[in-house]
Formats: C-alpha cells, sequence, structure tokens
C-alpha cells in the first residue's frame, strides 16, 4: 500500500471475510457474538445455530486473525482515496476545485457546520477518483463536481456518527469550522489508527462509489442512441450538465437512482434496478386512461415512457409543477389521484407515500412501483385481512410514521405540503443539510418536502373528486376484466420489493453499527453486527407453538440475511415472486412457502369481484379527511375520528372493536 500505515489499520479493521478462525474455542470474542447474537439468553444459542444450520466453529472462523495477504477491494479503494486528499491541514486551503461554482447548492455553511475542512477535502479526494468519462458524451466541470459530491454525502454518511467525539471537543473548544474536524491524510490516518474498524466501511464506501459511478456512466454512453430515440426525438445531447446522485436508497453495493441532465434541456432518470415492472405499469396506466368510464367522468391519468434494460433502467424524466392552481385544475388533479388509489388498491400496492409523488402537466404520477403486488404473511387477524383489500396499507392516501416521542407524522400522498418532523436525530445524521430544516426543540429532524402536489383551493371537495376518479378505474376494470387481468399478469411478471425492515429502521440500524464504541478492530463490529440475529433468536428460544416457531425462524433468516448489507451501508432489497408464495432475502437465498397466498390471484379477483365497496370506500373517505387535515390544527382530531370511522366500518363486516384497533394502530410505515 502506498499510505504509510495503513496495513497495520486495515489488517486491525479487516471484517470477518477478511480473517481466519479462533484458535482457542474458549475465547471470550466467541463468547461476547454469542450473547449479542442471542440478546444474552443463554437457552437460545443452541436454538439458534440448529435453525441457521451453523456451528460454534462457523462463528469463530470470521473472529480470528487478520488474513490480508492479498490487498482486498475495500483497502485498495482506502489508500486510494487517502492518497488522493491533502497531505496535512496546512495543504488544504480554502476551496477552489473545477466546478465550485455550483457547490454553492451542496457545500454546508462556512461559518457553522464543523465538517466544513471533511468536506472540503473530501471533494477534492472525489474529483481526483473520478471514473473515465463517456466516450460519446461529455461531462461539464459541474457535471464532475456533483460526482464527487456524491462522494462527500456517502463518505460523511459513513463516518459521522464515529466522529461524534472529536464533534464534542470541537463543540466545547468552540473551533472555528474549518479547524474542527480537519479532513487532511495525516488526520485520516489518526483516526483510523484510533478506529481501525471504521477502515473496512470506509474503505467500501469508496469502493462503491467509483464501482457505481462508473457503471452508470459506461450504460449512459451504451444506451445513448436508444434514450436519444425514445426519449429525445432524435437529438442526441452533446454534453451532461448536472447530475443529482444519490436520489433513492442505496441497494446492492451502493447503487442508486441519479437524474441526469445535458445541454440540451434532454433529462433522464438512472434507476440500477430492472424497471420492467414500471413499463408495464405504464401500460396499465395507458389502457386504464382510454376506457370509456374514464373518459364519461373526465379521469386523465399521466403517462411516462420507461425503458427496462435487464438489471437496470432509465426513467422518463417531468418537470415537476410548483405553481398555484385553480378550482378547475384542483379538481382534474384529485380525479387522476382517486384512479391512482384505485388501480394501488387493486394491485396491493405499499409504501406509496408523498415522496413516491410527483406532479407533473397538472396530473400525478407515481415515481416507482416497484412495491406492488404485495404479499401477506400467514395468520392475519380478520381485521388486518380487511384492511389490506382497502387503501389503508398503501400509503398513497394516509401513511403514519411513528416518532419516538409517541406522536406520529401524517407522510401519505394526500397531506399537505408543509414542515414535518422525521425521527432522525442529530445523534443520527449528525451535521445539518442543505434537503433539511436542521432539528427542533424536540430533536428531531425538520423538513419542509419539494412540492408534490398542489394546495387545493378551499371549495373544492376533495373527497367527492378523488371518489369521481376511484369509481371510474373501478366501472373500468368491471366493464374488460379480462384486458385488465391480462396487464395486471405482465406487471407481476417482474419481480416485485417488499419491506421486511422499514427503510428508517435500516437507518439507525446501519448508524449504530458506526458508532465509536464498536470500531476497535473489525471483530467488533462484526460482535456488533451480529446484534441483527437477537430479535429471531430470542423469539425461538420461547416459541410456544408451530406458528410462533415459524415467525421466530423467519425473523432470524432476515437479521442473517441483512447482516451483509448492513455491514455494507446497504437497505436491503427483498424480493418476492408475485406468482408465488416465495421470497428472496437479501442474501439471495429463496425461501418457499413464505407468505399466505398469490399476490397475483387476489388482484384478480379484486378486478372480477368487485368486493367489500362499501369498506373499502369508507376507509378511503375515512382517510382522505385524516389525511388532508394533517400538519394543522385540526390533525389530531381528524386522525382520532378518522379511526373511529374505521373501526364502526369493519364492525359493520363482522369484526370486533379491540381486533379492528389493533389492526389500524398496526399501520404504521
Amino acid at each position: 500500500m502506498r499510505t504509510e500505515g495503513l496495513q497495520a489499520i486495515v489488517e486491525a479493521g479487516a471484517p470477518g471475510r477478511d480473517r481466519g478462525p479462533l484458535l482457542d474455542a474458549s475465547s471470550p470474542l466467541l463468547r461476547e457474538w454469542v450473547s449479542r447474537a442471542t440478546g444474552g439468553l443463554e437457552d437460545a444459542t443452541e436454538p439458534m445455530l440448529a435453525c441457521l444450520g451453523w456451528s460454534r466453529d462457523d462463528i469463530a472462523a470470521s473472529l480470528g486473525e487478520p488474513r490480508v495477504t492479498v490487498t482486498p477491494p475495500w483497502a485498495a479503494a482506502l489508500d486510494g482515496f487517502l492518497q488522493a486528499l491533502p497531505a496535512t491541514a496546512t495543504d488544504l486551503a480554502t476551496l477552489a476545485a473545477p466546478g465550485a461554482a455550483e457547490v454553492s447548492e451542496w457545500r454546508p455553511d462556512p461559518k457553522r457546520d464543523p465538517l466544513l475542512s471533511m468536506w472540503n477535502a473530501t471533494l477534492l479526494a472525489g474529483l481526483a477518483l473520478l471514473p473515465a468519462e463517456p466516450a460519446r458524451v461529455s461531462l461539464s466541470e459541474a457535471a464532475r463536481t456533483d460526482l464527487a459530491v456524491s462522494l462527500v454525502g456517502r463518505v460523511l454518511a459513513c463516518v459521522v456518527r464515529a466522529l461524534e467525539p472529536e464533534l464534542v471537543v470541537a463543540r466545547a473548544l468552540r473551533l472555528a469550522p474549518g479547524d474542527a474536524l480537519p479532513g487532511d491524510r495525516a488526520s485520516w490516518l489518526d483516526r483510523l489508527a484510533e478506529l481501525p474498524g471504521l477502515a473496512h466501511p470506509l474503505g467500501s464506501v469508496v469502493a462503491q462509489w467509483r464501482e457505481t459511478t462508473a457503471e452508470m456512466l459506461q450504460r449512459l454512453d451504451a444506451d445513448l442512441d436508444v434514450l436519444t430515440d425514445l426519449l429525445w426525438h432524435g437529438e442526441r445531447p452533446r454534453e451532461v450538465l448536472r447530475f443529482s446522485p444519490d436520489a433513492g436508497d442505496p441497494h446492492q453495493g451502493g447503487r442508486s437512482v441519479c437524474l441526469i441532465r445535458f445541454d440540451g434541456e434532454q433529462r433522464v432518470v438512472y434507476k440500477p434496478k430492472p424497471q420492467a415492472g414500471s413499463a408495464a405499469w405504464q401500460e396499465l396506466l395507458s389502457w386504464c386512461a382510454e376506457q370509456p368510464p374514464l373518459r364519461a367522468s373526465a379521469v386523465e391519468l399521466g403517462v411516462r415512457t420507461v425503458i427496462d434494460r435487464g438489471d437496470y433502467g432509465w426513467d422518463q424524466t417531468l418537470p415537476n409543477d410548483d405553481e398555484a392552481v385553480d378550482a378547475h385544475q384542483a379538481r382534474r388533479w384529485l380525479r387522476s389521484y382517486g384512479a391512482l388509489i384505485r388501480l394501488l388498491e387493486v394491485v396491493e400496492a405499499a409504501d406509496m407515500w408523498f415522496d413516491n409523488v410527483l406532479t407533473s402537466s397538472g396530473l400525478p404520477q407515481f415515481i416507482d412501483v416497484e412495491t406492488v403486488l404485495q404479499p401477506r404473511v400467514a395468520g392475519m387477524s380478520e381485521a388486518a385481512t380487511l384492511l389490506a383489500e382497502t387503501c389503508a396499507p398503501g400509503g398513497a392516501v394516509s401513511m403514519r410514521l411513528a416518532l419516538p416521542d409517541g406522536g406520529f407524522e401524517d407522510i401519505g400522498g394526500l397531506r399537505p405540503v408543509s414542515q414535518l418532523r422525521l425521527p432522525f436525530t442529530e445523534r443520527i445524521i449528525g451535521t445539518l443539510s442543505s434537503r433539511t430544516d436542521g432539528y427542533g426543540d424536540d430533536g428531531m429532524m425538520q423538513w419542509t418536502p419539494t412540492r408534490w402536489r398542489p394546495d387545493i383551493p378551499d371549495g373544492v371537495d376533495v373527497a367527492r373528486e378523488v371518489l369521481v376518479g376511484y369509481c371510474a378505474v373501478d366501472d373500468a376494470l368491471h366493464g374488460d376484466p379480462d384486458t385488465a387481468v391480462s396487464l395486471v399478469t405482465n406487471l407481476a411478471r417482474a419481480p416485485s420489493r417488499v419491506v421486511l425492515r422499514s427503510t428508517f429502521t435500516c437507518y439507525v440500524v446501519i448508524r449504530e453499527s458506526l458508532r465509536p464504541e464498536v470500531l476497535g478492530s473489525g471483530v467488533d463490529r462484526e460482535i456488533a453486527l451480529a446484534q441483527l440475529l437477537s430479535p429471531g433468536a430470542q423469539a425461538l428460544a420461547v416459541a410456544a407453538d408451530p406458528v410462533r416457531r415459524r415467525e421466530a425462524e423467519r425473523l432470524l433468516a432476515v437479521g442473517a440475511a441483512d447482516r451483509e448489507a448492513i455491514r455494507r451501508m446497504d437497505i436491503p432489497l427483498v424480493r418476492h415472486d408475485p406468482f408465488s408464495e416465495s421470497v428472496t432475502l437479501e442474501d439471495g437465498v429463496v425461501h418457499d412457502c413464505w407468505f399466505d397466498g398469490s399476490p397475483l390471484a387476489r388482484s384478480i379477483s379484486r378486478i372480477r369481484e368487485r368486493g367489500l365497496s362499501r369498506l373499502r370506500t369508507e376507509v378511503l373517505l375515512a382517510l382522505i379527511d385524516s389525511a388532508t387535515a394533517a400538519g394543522g390544527p385540526r390533525a389530531h382530531a381528524a386522525s382520532v375520528a378518522a379511526t373511529e370511522r374505521i373501526v364502526a366500518a369493519l364492525r359493520a363486516e363482522g369484526v370486533g372493536a379491540e381486533e379492528a384497533r389493533a389492526a389500524i394502530s398496526a399501520l404504521r410505515a
């Protein structure tokens, strides 16, 4: 390695895969790993090992001395990153890099943010480490800077939790932002020598950034003609003006969505996941928009072009509306949104909260529909099963996000655009971001999101207009069920994503796995990650019947699979087959008979039978009233009233009040 002193750090920080076995079977390291994995419950150890098919030797195999005779990719990337940094703090002048004029929108406040030096140094390293440009389209200096800023964001997200002690000292000493946490090579070597367990995650972040950035640029170069023909009317751009990278959660090695803008004002969204399902959704929308019931009710649907390229794809970029609307425009939007609500209900969609919505040319569209045709677990209560037939689980109307203080924020698609709280604290995120409003007195992050829907003028009956679109789609599906079934079947041919561990929870778990207390070595972090097994291991130890045992085994399987994703700071990506009851966990292992029934079969039944219309309507109306009051003085009262209305609707279907309330309470993001 070129960086002096790094070899010893790499050896100390090596993860389990780069280590040999423990030679002492009675080692306290093995006991500590087991204790973390079982939550200290001794009776849980043997059932856990039996369920996973592991032995104590398998665990010990990742806790021994380092074996890094050949430099692993993460270590090589870390070496390259350190070499690209300014050598000492005196070499780090005020930011003066290509594209610096465009950095103002990203750069932290030079008068306030203690991460300023680290931010500037990492940007300079990112510019030096950028992969080769595409052959057929050039990159502007601003675009190059955007890609380097992506490395800055990833590095800071990785290390800020570990830097907490330094932040405390810097604030206590009232150090100037540029002096607080120096980002030069020498300072980084000092940190890594003190916290060698940080070496692997930091090196992994840099390696992922280089690999995924190069992959995106290569795919852009290869597909430029396809994009020109299908999206840009034959006008091929010559230069990328700007990138907006990391526009989604990181999956599968740090891959994330990126928005791209070119010199001729051409735009496209790069999505590093299969887009066959999204393309099929657009086909369903196109067909539905032409059906007589929608035309008769003046219900329009926005449709865009999605290009599936196998492992990845491209999505047509739509300009986001941000202007005020009149009553007629508001009614047009609400009718379209009502139609989408019913379609999402039919295909049993989830995770359709406001961050998944945009408005373009006056019509709403959902940005990502990877979470359609959602599976169900066995043993759901009757109330939960009934609610699954409504819009309640989808989030397109209302979705409750629990907060640590016991309250919640409604993040559903019909809530008004206004500031809200998120369950992130400065302890988790670590620094102010230009994309948030900072932190409130309660410590919660405050955020005013980009406008995704119009403000509805007074006098417009929201519920009435939404119902017009909702019922029009119902009539269209009933009028030609065979075509509708065929289109939904096409949608099911692409594996869908299922969220087994909430994204918010994953971010918290990732940050907690990067605390300075667990970064004393690579073994320390391996032991900390074992805690992901604890919920399943403890549940398995006390499972009193086959049903609870099966639930515990699934918890354990998810924890074991998620460890690798969390280790590399990814949000786990879990897929399921809508034709069956199987699931593919993050580790690629397929588990059959995981879910109850086929999501596709349920969708076909909804199209052909149109059942539970009264319950569906009551739930929709209740949630509309609750969502539209979110963030205002009526929010609490409207939420309580909505709950009571839904309870009454469920009781009319023969469900007990207590069971109904439990099912409603479980509907959280």
